[in-house]
Order: structure tokens, then C-alpha cells, then sequence
């Protein structure tokens, strides 16, 4: 109930504020005092604020001398009064520092902009300046945000920085491979670059220093509580007296949801710029009926009554509706839900802000600017129409057209009659108010396979919120926001799958999600204009994140491109959608590759099933840069040996970049001949590169440029000649489109077509349609995911699927029509997960339709439960590929008691910790009807869950020899084991358990050692002699220097081979290893593993690492082993944890 409160504080209750989030500041000042501060040069205190004249007076921040700037980010706070207009004598020449530590980070007003900047110890490289500083003697909020990024998979690895004014955002930079110094000085207020300019005039309120990145609504909370001050936000208007009384009071009389909705909603239209006197006026009429508290009886009334206002209704919802001529406020005042008799909406409803020039100067207007007017009406009972106009600051019309029906609303946008140049339409940007306070509600995000955020007005996703579409980062186009009692779905339903931004965070309570798309234009275009491709949607629902995906697949079926009707797949080799297993393979050595393929070999036979091996170094990279992809000597006739075996290679190429230094030895060969001319290039004609610490710097291709298609094209089919099963596209899925404004290319400048429709969409089919005749079974695959390049690929390399609040969104839409393989295990990263990661990982690959993996070799090469687990998923998965190639997948199961959870280190970049059920489990449909429940207890207990429906069914579990019909709601599931409930035939049943009945018989098989066609050795060595690598028979998933003195880029589960060594007669149990450790990785483990005659292995012995100083400082470290060897034995080393050392090699003592 609405008291009478000053018209801000019914602001405050309108939007529902979040609690205030814990925010604890490194430093901090609200009240300026000699004790937390130092005066210097003649700085002073008064009423708390601190006051400098611009001369020589500043502050230093007692005990600052270790806030630096890490990986941790930071943010820099200030509420500040400047004296002067950023000049001097006339010109922009006058400058204010806020924060400084000299030689580390700035933060500043720079003449009339503001500015950032970090050192990196030779020279400052986070140079960002943006905004417009205030007029003298306003106070201001203002924040200097700096976060770390790191995609490296991507080349983007840096800083973001963004700065603030008055909570909202007004300009951003990226700064990549930068890597700020850190010095012990303190940090000063007022004075910076050694003072001379550098120093403030004027006064400070308040300041605060985070060593973290804050958010947006972060922000936005400081600026609310800073006691200096304005508090209305940027955009919106100050509800006058006597109209916030006269609002209270009738929330006050008419006490019932309705009309508490109502003036809920006018007094947002106010907020945001609707004339007051019309609100008065609207307000007045309203009275008259406002006891009325059934909808379908005010109706009427209202609609006959009210000339500036309207009253839509349906079963689901009611939307009001402000006509005629206006200004502010979007015409659609509020949304109401007849099922939760709330207003979806919080303090905007739809808002749309377009971005371009005039006259060369950047221009930006929001929808409700006081220099523009709307007018609106009611095209049908069901559809709204709007023109906006504007003459300043750019002259423009834009139109909407917003339609009604049932649970939905979709609109249009377009812009028209420029007397200028768009660049961007912001269009559409939701506002929704908070579904509740107490932390039930939940975000989906389309972030690779899906992701969902518990109290997102609060907490933020690791992933992020914001990215390109078409991309990994956004890989479909719809979010929503839910809770226990209804659900939001907002998509932009865009057929052709244009390039658009996309954005959702949470600010003042609310949850925005936002749309920015680019706007083309031809080279010499004075003005353009805007239609969007597509229409944007809110739905109301019921449910969680799979039903907020049955609403968008309506989408999907009906106007999406990319779409595939028809299951199974029929462009898709069979061999492909039917493939179990997929290894990685990082190699460039031949007798690696010989490993690799001896060991397949074997892994074929182990689990009756063939394995698709991507590798990666099969080409002369250090002789032909990308895209050249110039096969090693050995590359070919290897790869056909594996292939002959009744295995699958797929090699890696670039679909997306071109090496700036292509030739030999880092030079050029024909990238400025060629490359150069096909690159994106950005507005002031520079192209675009991402730099990779490993192999250096890399133009992003424009796929509209014919000279690049070609090359594509031609590369694809060479890789087909050369007998290969298919090729891995690597970053076309994932990479974030680029607008190219290269004239030479022939398409239009900023063009969001460009990316699919005049790109990747024509050279896809020019490739599939010429291998079609000759290699029908050569298959196409990509990183991540991005749903549109489904037209492109056969499937998607998920590789880093690996993240906390994953949901398989993606697949319950696209299974069967997309296969996905390749996800990261343990191998191969700097953070290896821990053991149960490995099983939690394959059980959710599983039941969710995914191949299984990408293993490294190294994974799957010792005989141990995890490969025993793999090769039960294995048969699974094949048993069940009718309802994932051919079915589709249905809503999450319902418990009673559902699964317990647990914690994992998943690994990767960083230590990666995910929280998920131990027995994951799914439901599917079958192309006959038939329906299945899928378990698998990851875990290596017991586990145990109940079903909130106990339906009868048939029951397969491991072992049994026929399935069971019952209606048990128990789940009680055996240590890292499987159970298929079947709803259909018993036939069905008794196929399924037919699978489960042989899990029985399955045993870990045979060691790689016995496996691999290793160098037969004998040798001999006295006591104390070092047997280095040169000595060794075999390693597998680590790699010889040239020389051959020492194994690196050790893999976990890496094998180095000695075959015989004679331990004399007398023999010996004391071991020494001599290894070069970095202190940053010690603690990982090299097992000693004995061959007995009859071929079974055993650990004798292990030592955990410790550093020795770095790489390139060895010595020797020793342990016991667990009996004494004597004479001759067969012994190989096993290490455990990806690049724990450099190994030379071991003695006996």
C-alpha cells in the first residue's frame, strides 16, 4: 500500500528495489576527516568535502600503497564538483585527476572528457577517453570500472573499461593482452602525471576504491546513495505535486490489484515524460470507476470514457494503452498478468534509443527526449500503432506497430525520413520489474548450450550477459525470466538471423534485456533508414528454462531459415550422426601420430565402437601461416592408416583468419597480397586482428568478400581429396560477427546481413553442394554453437560446455538436428578438473544426446574405471540414438526428492567449480511415441532420488536380465551406473536392457603400453647413472625436445616408455627424477608402473612434485618404492596433472 510519499520514494516502491547488495570497498570515505586522509600542498577540509584549488593542493589515501590493479578488477568511485568547463585560456586545455597512482592507473576529466588509463611498466595502454563533463558547480556521480576478461580460446584476453556518469554508462574500451604493472605508491586524490595540469579544482564529496569489477546496477546503487546528488536518472522525469498525493491516496482508497495496476502504470508514464496534466486529467476519469475490480466489467467503461487512454483484455493479460498525441512514455503504460495480477513491467515498458550522425558529429536519441512528440491509436481491437518525430537533434520519423494476442505481444520497428546517418537502433529494450524478493526467480541466457542465473537482480553470471548474436556467447535469440508462479519469455524472433547485440542486466531493481542492431549504408550515403529484420516478443508462461524454449521453437518451425523439418537428418553422413566417441589430438610429431594410431586401434576394439579423432597440427604451421594449412610429410599417409583401421580423422583448419605474418619463419607470404584485401575492415580503414600468444597476430576475414569464399571453398575440398572424414571449421560458430566497412568487398557498409546471408550461408552451400557428388560422407563441424549455422555444419564441437548453471537448452531444440562433440575433460588445460568431474561430465553427455568427449589420448589409456564408465556411455548412447537423432527431448523430470548435488572442479583457464545433481537424468520422446527416462548415477556411492509421478513402465538396469514393470517412484541407482525407464512396448524395453545386460561382462581392457608399437630397448645402467629420455622407448600425450634432452607439454595421464632396465642382481627400491618444476604448478604426481610377464601393470612407487625454481632448473627429487626391483623390468612413468614438469629422466640408487 502506497502512503503519501514525496514522489521519488513512490519512485523507489514503483520499481520494487532490490535489497542493497553487499558492497564492501577496499578504501573508502563519506565524510572527508584529517584521519582518513593526508592533506598536501594546501588541501583542505570543509563540511566533510574535500577542497582543492587546481594548483597544487591534493590528498593522498593513508596505507594505499598496495591497491593495485590485478585480475581482480577494480573500480574507482567519486562524487565530485568541478569549478571550470575543462578549459583554459579558451581552449580544452584545463584537466582534473580524481584517482592516481603514478605509473599504475588514472582516472580523470581530460579537458571536457572523461579518461582512463593503465601502465603496463613501459607505457601507459589503457588510454580511454568519452562522455561530456558537467557544467561548473553541478555535483556528479562518477565511476571508472576495470574488468578482466579472458576468452582465450578467442584472443580476448585483457581489460574491459567502462566509464560512468550518474550511474548510467557512457563510453567502453577494450585493451587486450594488456597486463597492468603494480608499484608501491600511494594512491592520491586530486593530483597525477606528476601534478603540473593534473590537478583538481574543485571539491570532492565522497570517493570509494573496490578491487573488484562493479556492475551496472552496482553503479547505479552508489549513485543512489551518494548524498550530493541529483537522484532522478538520466531519462527520466520527477512526478510533481500535487499529482504523487493524488496517486497515493487513491492506492490508498482503491486497494485491490487492479487499480493499483493502473495508477501503477500512469505513474511510470509519468516517470518517463508523459505530459502530467494528461495524468491529472486521466487520473480524474479513473476515479470514477476505480472501485471496480473485475476487469472484464471496467472495460467498457474505461474505453468509453477515457479519450487518451485504453484498455486491451484478454484471457491471459491486460494491456493499458496511452492515445492520441503524447510525448515520454512508450505508448504501451503496462502489461498486466491476469494469473499473477502483477505488471510484468518495471520502470519502463518498451524503450528503444537509435545511435548515428549529423553533420559528422554523433548523435544519440532516446525514445522519450523532450524534442520528440508520439502519436498512437488502435489499428484493430488488437494491434497498436505508433509514429514518433523528431526534429532535433536528428531529424528522423520511427514506427511501431505492437500487436496482441493471447499470452504474446510482438512489435516492429523502423526508422525513416533521416537528415542524417543511422548506425545503431537500440530496439526493443525490455524493463521488467522483479518477479520476487526472495531469491526464486531465475535468469535464462543464451550463452552456448544455455544458462540459468538464480536472483539475477542480484547476482551475475560468470559467463556474462552481454555478446554478439550470431555466436557462441549468444548462440539463440530469446531469454526469460521466471519464477515458481509465472514466466517471461523476450526474444528477437528473427528469421534470417541478422547481427545484432544482446544484453540483459539488472539496474534499480529491474531486469532489462536489450537489442542493438547495426544499420547499413552504402559508401557515399548521406542517409539510410532502418527496418528490422524480425519482430520482437513478449510471452507470459508457465514453467522454467525448457518451456520458455518450446515457446521460441514455435518460432523456429515456422519462420526460421536454418530450420530442419525432417529427422533423422539426411545431409548429415550417418556415419557422423551415429558417431559415440571423439578423441583430440594435439600433434605435430610422426611417431605421436604412430601412437595415436595404434592406440584407436585398440580403443575401437575396447569399445566396439569407431572414434573420431580431431587433430590439431597435422599441418606445416611454421612454414604456412593459416589458411594455407600445408599437410606435414607424414600427415597424409597416417591419417589413412587410422581411417583403414575403421576410425575417423578430422583435421583442424580456420574458417575465420588469415595470419598477418603467413610465410616461413614469421613472414609474409600472401597475406598482403591477398589476405589484406579480404579482411574486415573497421570505419577508419584499419582491419581488424586478434592476436594469439602461440601463434601470433591474425586478420578476421570477411566471409561477403569473394576472394575469401574462395579460399574457403577451395581449402574444404582439398582437405576432401586428401581422404579425410571431414573437417573442423574452427571459430565460425563462435566468432563474434564484425561489420566490414571494406567498399571493395560489394556489400554495404555496416551491414548485419553481411555475417550469413552474403556469407557463411552461401559458402557453406557452395561446399556442400560440390563435395555432395564425390564425398557424401565427408561431414562439417564447428566451435561451440550458434544456432543459424545449422545451414553450415553438421555439428558442433562443444569443447567448452563447461560452466557453472549449464542447462541443455540448446539441445532440446536442436538434438538430432545438430550432433555435439568435443567436450573438454581434463586433458590438455591449465586447470585439470578433479576426478569426479571426469565421470559427472560423461554422464551429463549421455543422457543430454552429446558424443562423448573429446578425450585426450592420455584420458582413455589406462585401464581404470573411467575408461570402463566411457565404454558403458558408449553402449547407451548407441542403444538410445533412435530418440536422439530421430526424437526429441521432453521437460525436465519432476522429484519428490530430487538428486542430491554436488560440487566439482570442472577445470579449464581457471579452477571452474559447477554444482550439479549426482545422478543427472532427462526424458525423451521416441520417433514411435515411446517415451524414456534416462539416469546415471555419476557418483561412487549409491544414490538415491523419488519421482513425483510413479507412472508404471519398464525398468532396465545393469545386469538385469529382463526389464520390470512397475510403478516404483524410487530411484536407488548403484555407484557410476545407469537405469532406462521405458514408457512404451515391452519390446522397446527389452532392446534398451538387451545393451544393459552386457555391462556385466565389460572389463577396463589393456593398458596403452600394450597397445602402442613402441621402439623395443634393453637397458642397462649402474646405480646413480641417469636414464634420460633419449633412452626411452615410447611417450604418448607429451612431446620430445629436438634434441631430445627433456619431455614437455605433459598431458595428464602422459606415459613415458623405457621397456627393460636391468636393476642388477642386487637391485634396488630407491628412485630419483630429474625434473624441472614452476612453482606455480607443483604438486603433481609421476607414478612409477611396473609390467609384470603376464602383462597386468602395478604402481611400485610415486612422488609428489615440488618446485624447483622454474623450467629451466632441474634437479633431482626421490622417493621409495614400494618393494624392490630386481633384474630385468619392464617400467614406464605415468604423470599425473597437465604441465606438472619437464622431465629428463631417472636413476636407482
Amino acid at each position: 500500500m502506497i502512503k503519501h510519499l514525496t514522489s521519488w520514494s513512490l519512485l523507489l516502491l514503483l520499481c520494487i528495489f532490490a535489497e542493497a547488495t553487499e558492497q564492501k570497498p577496499r578504501w573508502e570515505c563519506k565524510k572527508f576527516t584529517e584521519g582518513n586522509v593526508i592533506l598536501k600542498g594546501g588541501a583542505v577540509i570543509r563540511d566533510g568535502k574535500l577542497i582543492l584549488n587546481g594548483e597544487n593542493a591534493y590528498a593522498e589515501i593513508p596505507d594505499s600503497r598496495d591497491i593495485q590493479l590485478t585480475k581482480s578488477g577494480m573500480t574507482l568511485s567519486i562524487t565530485v564538483k568541478l569549478n571550470d568547463l575543462g578549459t583554459k585560456d579558451g581552449k580544452n586545455d584545463a584537466h582534473d585527476m580524481f584517482f592516481c597512482k603514478e605509473g599504475t592507473f588514472l582516472f580523470a576529466r581530460d579537458a571536457r572528457r572523461y579518461y582512463t588509463n593503465f601502465h603496463n611498466g613501459k607505457k601507459y595502454c589503457g588510454n580511454l577517453k568519452g562522455g561530456v563533463a558537467p557544467e561548473p558547480g553541478v555535483w556528479t556521480h562518477l565511476a571508472a570500472v576495470f574488468e578482466y576478461v579472458n576468452d582465450q580460446a578467442q584472443g580476448d584476453v585483457g581489460y574491459q573499461v567502462r566509464i560512468y556518469e550518474n550511474g548510467d554508462p557512457v563510453c567502453t574500451g577494450k585493451f587486450l593482452w594488456a597486463e597492468p604493472v603494480s608499484r608501491n605508491l600511494p594512491v592520491m586524490l586530486g593530483r597525477g602525471l606528476g601534478g603540473g595540469p593534473w590537478m583538481l579544482n574543485g571539491e570532492i564529496g565522497e570517493a570509494a576504491i573496490f578491487d573488484r569489477a562493479l556492475n551496472e546496477g552496482e553503479i547505479a546503487e552508489l549513485f543512489q546513495q551518494n548524498a550530493y546528488t541529483a537522484k532522478i536518472p538520466k531519462g527520466f522525469t520527477e512526478i510533481e505535486e500535487p499529482l504523487a498525493s493524488q496517486m497515493a491516496a487513491m492506492k490508498k482508497k482503491y486497494d485491490h490489484p487492479v487499480a493499483h495496476w493502473i495508477i501503477d502504470s500512469l505513474a511510470r508514464s509519468a516517470f518517463t515524460g508523459y505530459p502530467q496534466e494528461k495524468i491529472r486529467h486521466c487520473m480524474k476519469k479513473y476515479e470514477k470507476m476505480a472501485d471496480i475490480q473485475d476487469l472484464r466489467s471496467l472495460q467498457d467503461k474505461f474505453n468509453r470514457d477515457q479519450e487518451d487512454l485504453h484498455l486491451y483484455l484478454n484471457q491471459d493479460m491486460a494491456v493499458l494503452v496511452l492515445l492520441g498525441k503524447g510525448k515520454g512514455a512508450h505508448p504501451l503504460a503496462g502489461l498486466y498478468s491476469i494469473r499473477t495480477q502483477k505488471d510484468i513491467f518495471g520502470e519502463q515498458t518498451i524503450s528503444w534509443t537509435i545511435f548515428g550522425k549529423n553533420g559528422g558529429k554523433p548523435v544519440e536519441v532516446r525514445y522519450n527526449a523532450p524534442e520528440g512528440s508520439w502519436e498512437s491509436q488502435m489499428e484493430n481491437d488488437s494491434t497498436l500503432k505508433i509514429r514518433w518525430t523528431f526534429e532535433e537533434p536528428l531529424k528522423f520519423t520511427a514506427d511501431s506497430r505492437v500487436s496482441f494476442s493471447g499470452s504474446r505481444v510482438e512489435s516492429d520497428f523502423q526508422v525513416s525520413g533521416i537528415e542524417g546517418l543511422l548506425t545503431e537502433v537500440n530496439y526493443p529494450q525490455f524493463t521488467f520489474a522483479r518477479l520476487n524478493s526472495d531469491g526464486r526467480d531465475a535468469l535464462v541466457y543464451p550463452y552456448m548450450s544455455g544458462v540459468l542465473l538464480k536472483n539475477p537482480i542480484v547476482n551475475e553470471l560468470s559467463t556474462g550477459q552481454s555478446g554478439i548474436y550470431p555466436s557462441g556467447g549468444v548462440s539463440m535469440q530469446f531469454g526469460a525470466y521466471y519464477d515458481d508462479e509465472t514466466g517471461i519469455y523476450f526474444g528477437y524472433e528473427d528469421g534470417l538471423a541478422r547481427t545484432k547485440k544482446f544484453a540483459v542486466w539488472s539496474k534499480r531493481g529491474n531486469l532489462n534485456a536489450a537489442w542493438t542492431s547495426p544499420v547499413p549504408f552504402q559508401p557515399n550515403d548521406a542517409t539510410n533508414s532502418f527496418r528490422m529484420s524480425g519482430k520482437a516478443v513478449v510471452a507470459l508462461y508457465q514453467g522454467g528454462w525448457y518451456e520458455a524454449g518450446a515457446v521460441y521453437r514455435r518460432f523456429l518451425e515456422r519462420d526460421a531459415a536454418w530450420w530442419i523439418r525432417e529427422l533423422p537428418r539426411e545431409d548429415t553422413p550417418e556415419s557422423f550422426r551415429n558417431n559415440t566417441l571423439t578423441i583430440k589430438l594435439t600433434m605435430s610429431k610422426e611417431t605421436g601420430v604412430e601412437q595415436c594410431r595404434d592406440m584407436t586401434a585398440y580403443l575401437k576394439q575396447y569399445f566396439e565402437h569407431p572414434v573420431m579423432i580431431h587433430w590439431y597440427g597435422w599441418d606445416q604451421f611454421d612454414k604456412a601461416g593459416w589458411p594455407h594449412f600445408i599437410p606435414q610429410d607424414f600427415s597424409l599417409r597416417l591419417a589413412k592408416q587410422i581411417i583403414a583401421a575403421g576410425n575417423y580423422v578430422v583435421p583442424y583448419i580456420d574458417g575465420r583468419l588469415w595470419k598477418v605474418k603467413d610465410g616461413p619463419d614469421n613472414t609474409d607470404w600472401m597475406y598482403q597480397s591477398h589476405g589484406s584485401k579480404y579482411a574486415i575492415r573497421n570505419p577508419d580503414g584499419s582491419i581488424n586482428t586478434e592476436y594469439y600468444h602461440t601463434k601470433g597476430e591474425f586478420a578476421i576475414m570477411c566471409p561477403a568478400a569473394e576472394g575469401w569464399q574462395k579460399v574457403l571453398i577451395e581449402l574444404t575440398e582439398r582437405l576432401a581429396d586428401y581422404g579425410f572424414s571431414g573437417a573442423y571449421h574452427d571459430q565460425v560458430t563462435t566468432g563474434k560477427p564484425i561489420c566490414c566497412f571494406d567498399p571493395e568487398h560489394g556489400h554495404p557498409m555496416n551491414d548485419g546481413a553481411l555475417w550469413l546471408e552474403k556469407g557463411y550461408w552461401p559458402i557453406f552451400q557452395q561446399i556442400r553442394k560440390n563435395l555432395q557428388g564425390s564425398y557424401p560422407d565427408f561431414y562439417h563441424t564447428s566451435e561451440d554453437n550458434s544456432e543459424p549455422y545449422l545451414k553450415c555444419v553438421d555439428g558442433f564441437h562443444v569443447w567448452r560446455w563447461s560452466y557453472q548453471g549449464i542447462i541443455p537448452l540448446f539441445q532440446s531444440l536442436y538434438s538430432g538436428r545438430a550432433q555435439f562433440e568435443g567436450l573438454t575433460y581434463s586433458g590438455g588445460v591449465q586447470h585439470p578438473g578433479d576426478k569426479q568431474s571426469f565421470f559427472c561430465k560423461a554422464a551429463r553427455q549421455t543422457v543430454y544426446s552429446e558424443q562423448l568427449g573429446g578425450f585426450q589420448l592420455s584420458e582413455l589409456g589406462f585401464p581404470d574405471e573411467r575408461r570402463l564408465f566411457i565404454k558403458k556411455c558408449a553402449h547407451i548412447r548407441t542403444v538410445l540414438l533412435p530418440y536422439f537423432n530421430e526424437g526429441r527431448m521432453l521437460a525436465p523430470i519432476r522429484y519428490a526428492v530430487s538428486p542430491a548435488e554436488k560440487t566439482q572442479a570442472w577445470g579449464g583457464y581457471a579452477e571452474n567449480p559447477v554444482t550439479l545433481p549426482v545422478i543427472e537424468s532427462c526424458a525423451w520422446q521416441g520417433p514411435d511415441g515411446s517415451r524414456i527416462f534416462v539416469f546415471a548415477n555419476s557418483g561412487p556411492e549409491a544414490e538415491k532420488a523419488e519421482l513425483e509421478d510413479g507412472a508404471e513402465c519398464w525398468i532396465c538396469r545393469e545386469g538385469a536380465s529382463t526389464p520390470v514393470r512397475s510403478s516404483d517412484p524410487m530411484i536407488n541407482i548403484a555407484p557410476r551406473s545407469f537405469e532406462i525407464r521405458v514408457f512404451g512396448s515391452a519390446e522397446e524395453a527389452e532392446r534398451i536392457q538387451k545393451t544393459l545386460r552386457r555391462f556385466a561382462s565389460f572389463d577396463y581392457g589393456k593398458s596403452a603400453g600394450m597397445s602402442i608399437q613402441y621402439i623395443p630397448k634393453e637397458i642397462s645402467a649402474r646405480a646413480g647413472e641417469l636414464i634420460t629420455v633419449k633412452d626411452a622407448a615410447g611417450v604418448m600425450a607429451c612431446a620430445l625436445t629436438t634434441d631430445r634432452h627433456h619431455a614437455g607439454y605433459i598431458q595428464d595421464d602422459a606415459l613415458i616408455f623405457f621397456d627393460e632396465v636391468d636393476f642388477g642382481p642386487h637391485g634396488s627400491d630407491k628412485i630419483a627424477v630429474n625434473v624441472s618444476v614452476d612453482p606455480k604448478l607443483e604438486g603433481g604426481t609421476i607414478l612409477m608402473v611396473l609390467t609384470e610377464p603376464n602383462g597386468n601393470e602395478s604402481v611400485v612407487g610415486q612422488i609428489t612434485l615440488k618446485s624447483t625454481g622454474g623450467f629451466s632448473e632441474y634437479q633431482d627429487q626421490t622417493f621409495t618404492l614400494d618393494r624392490k626391483l630386481q633384474g630385468r623390468q619392464k617400467i614406464h612413468f605415468q604423470f599425473k596433472g597437465n604441465s606438472i614438469c619437464n622431465f629428463r629422466g631417472w636413476k636407482f640408487y
